[in-house]
């Protein structure tokens, strides 16, 4: 054989192994059985590290508006470049089509402490939702002095989700009232257990703007009061710039989860 036969012999061996292994490492990145795909972004322009901060995602079962959400799987991997895809294996048999299920993503650093989440829901596989969601987190502006999150967020955040999950199976119970200078219509969206979850309001404040409110209930007591408003005239003059803001305030056992 000649020094140049032999050379192209294996330039071509070695170019087959090489594509043979990228088609496997391909193959390996494609959802293999049950899954949720996706992916999860931020808006900040900040970079993380891979090398101390992770993504973390899971299927939850949030059926239930008046108990914690269960865990389904689970995933943790290393950050990298926003929008950061991922694949999430689940059980088949774990998945009830009558029950109602959401994705959680956050972004934590290697202690564990919460620097990015989700702060809406995202059903998935049930109740004609997608098995693929893009879903994008906020980073947690409020820490204590060790970085980790105020109060317990993640598990009022959770409850939250839960709640408008379960909406259209509520029963919703129209209504309007008057006070002082402005109107309000609302609807109260009420448990299985004739207890109110979630009250829907519209405030017509006339001259000076409106505001949309929503107050999420467990157990009967206030978990987060929440607010979206687009106020004119504030300052007493119909010159003033409309003021528009949003406002969320999460609750503990009724008090304010400072």
């Amino acid at each position: 054989m000649k020094p140049a036969n032999a050379a192209a012999k294996w330039a071509r061996a070695l170019f087959v192994i090489g594509m043979v292994g990228i088609l496997s490492g391909c193959a390996a990145l494609q959802p293999s059985g049950n899954s949720v795909t996706g992916s999860v972004s931020y808006r900040e322009r900040i970079a993380l590290s891979p090398d101390n901060t992770f993504l973390v995602v899971r299927l939850l079962d949030v059926s239930r508006a008046d108990a914690p959400s269960v865990e389904i799987a689970a995933l943790r991997q290393p950050v990298s470049n926003p929008p950061m895809v991922f694949v999430l294996p689940y059980d088949a048999d774990d998945i009830d089509p009558r029950m109602t299920y959401v994705i959680e993503a956050k972004i934590v650093n290697a202690d564990g402490d919460l620097l990015f989440r989700n702060d809406q829901a995202y059903p998935v596989l049930t109740r004609d939702a997608p098995s693929d969601v893009d879903i994008l987190v906020r980073k947690i502006a409020r820490t204590q002095g060790n970085g980790s999150s105020k109060g317990n967020a993640s598990a009022i955040d959770n409850h939250v989700a839960a709640i408008e999950a379960r909406l259209p199976d509520m029963r919703v119970i129209p209504g309007q009232y008057s006070a002082s200078d402005h109107t309000v219509t609302y609807n109260a969206y009420i448990s299985p257990k004739g207890e109110p979850v979630l009250v829907d309001e519209h405030r017509d404040l006339g001259d000076y703007g409106t505001s949309d409110v929503k107050l999420y209930y467990r157990n009967g007591q206030l978990l987060r009061f929440a607010e979206d408003a687009k106020r004119v005239n504030y300052g007493g003059s119909n010159d003033d710039q409309p003021l528009q803001y949003t406002l969320k305030l999460d609750f503990a056992q009724g008090r304010f989860a400072s």
